[in-house]
């Protein structure tokens, strides 16, 4: 029997969780890692009852002195999905339980606000209230942006939803879905409810990019049933059903498309990059695409791309699919700014750089022509699509690379940090006997 190889990624040093959102926490020995994080991690959040805002020290100005509370549970978190009782500290020394019945008026006593404490595991009610589906809710926070030359707000305030059913902020990869949802929406119809976004292109419905859904946030039956509705509704026109899903999507609307038959294509690996490029790009005969001219060379480039196998569709493609992806990219022009390189007095690759409406830069669709590999072509176009959204004032770039491909070595070799992963689910469809958008169900 062969023996298993370990890898050494790092040592944890210590081990923190927090009750309450955005107090501070207590040390463990152990925890339970779970879908949202670790077990118990700000499963108690302030709730203010003027404007049934969690409290966040995201908004020092309206809450700051949350960090001098200290909150830590009452006894060692079992399995089950009810969290044990909370213990708050105050900054005089003061300490009670959740189970005190004058909680509610101490906390607001010390925050100078009516406040009530809340629980996710009996919904975004007052402890001690009757439970809610935890499923059905979701709250919102604010932050407050200080008066700094290149943010996208100065001196206010912005509202921002948190994860359904959850305390947490998912900062980075909230951007970072939200990025990506919206880097592949750009230049289409797109319709946005609190369950999903829909992205539709009836002019070219073999394109994916161009037709597919997103942001899925539906969690219960009949939320998932009224999504899978409206994606037969939108796609019609398509032989297809595309959902992208990303680490916010429940894991119950991923089970029910495992149920129905979909097919997992591969992952992204969605990497950050937050410093310099770990890199020195070479000199590179580099230009934006701009005219005409440059669009027909691009085509060129995209459909040898196509011809040698895209690795998301797994082999060559129609070369009306191209035609539809090379006007679908069109329509993101000028957001969505592509360069080509050329090289021995040939166009040899290309690359793009985007800056989203989130403030996070993307580098998208690099491609090198065989013959011109591993001559630094793709770093220098990297390096020139990062500076692109530097210069619009990005400071971190995303970039995505498929799980099975060798690029995420060299993503990685140049600073770029995983952070998550994003799969899409394909189902094709019969437009036969059924009748026009009918599903094919295998037999």
């Amino acid at each position: 029997m062969a023996h298993a190889t370990h890898t050494e990624l790092g040592t944890v040093v210590s081990l923190w969780r927090y009750p309450v959102k955005s107090m501070l926490g207590e040390e463990l020995p152990a925890a339970q890692v779970r879908d949202h994080g670790l077990l118990g991690d700000r499963a108690y959040a302030i709730l203010d009852s003027a404007d049934g805002k969690v409290a966040t020290a995201k908004n020092p100005r309206k809450w700051p002195h949350l960090f001098a509370f200290r909150s830590t549970y009452i006894e060692p978190l079992g399995s089950s999905a009810q969290v044990p009782g909370v213990r708050i500290t105050l900054p005089d020394g003061t300490s009670m339980t959740d189970e005190h019945s004058e909680i509610n008026q101490v906390l607001s006593q010390a925050l100078n606000r009516q406040v009530t404490l809340v629980a996710t595991a009996r919904g975004p009610v007052a402890v001690g209230a009757p439970a809610s589906e935890p499923a059905s809710w979701t709250v919102q926070a604010e932050e407050y942006w200080p008066d700094i030359d290149g943010l996208d707000y100065r001196d206010t305030g912005t509202d921002f939803t948190l994860p359904t059913g959850t305390f947490f902020d998912c900062a980075t990869v909230h951007l970072l879905t939200t990025a990506y949802a919206w880097q592949r929406a750009l230049g289409h119809n797109t319709v946005r409810d609190p369950f999903c976004c829909l992205v539709w292109e009836r002019a070219h419905p073999d394109v994916w990019d161009a037709n597919h859904l997103s942001e899925v946030r539906a969690r219960t039956a009949p939320d998932i049933d009224r999504v899978l509705r409206r994606a037969d509704e939108t796609f019609g026109h398509c032989r297809h059903r595309l959902f992208v899903v990303d680490p916010l999507t429940p894991a119950a609307f991923v089970a029910r498309l495992a149920l129905d038959d979909y097919r997992e294509l591969t992952s992204t690996i969605q990497l950050v990059l937050e410093g310099p490029l770990r890199a020195h790009p070479r000199d590179l005969d580099l230009r934006p695409v701009t005219t005409e001219a440059d669009w027909q060379c691009f085509y060129t480039l995209v459909r040898h791309n196509h011809t040698e196998g895209e690795p998301t569709h797994g082999g060559a493609m129609p070369v009306e699919v191209t035609r539809g992806m090379v006007a679908s990219y069109r329509q993101k022009a000028p957001a969505y700014q592509f360069f080509l390189a050329r090289e021995d007095g040939v166009d040899c690759a290309y690359g793009a750089g985007v800056l989203c409406a989130n403030g996070l830069g993307m580098v998208e669709d690099l491609f090198t022509l065989p013959a011109f590999r591993k001559r630094g072509i793709a770093t220098a176009i990297m390096a020139r699509a990062i500076t692109h959204v530097r210069q619009q004032g990005a400071d971190q770039s995303l970039i995505g690379a498929h799980a099975t491909a060798p690029p995420k070595r060299l993503y990685v070799a140049l600073g770029f940090a995983p952070v998550c992963v994003t799969r899409e689910y394909i189902k094709h469809i019969d437009h036969g006997a059924g009748g026009v958008g009918s599903l094919h169900q295998p037999g």
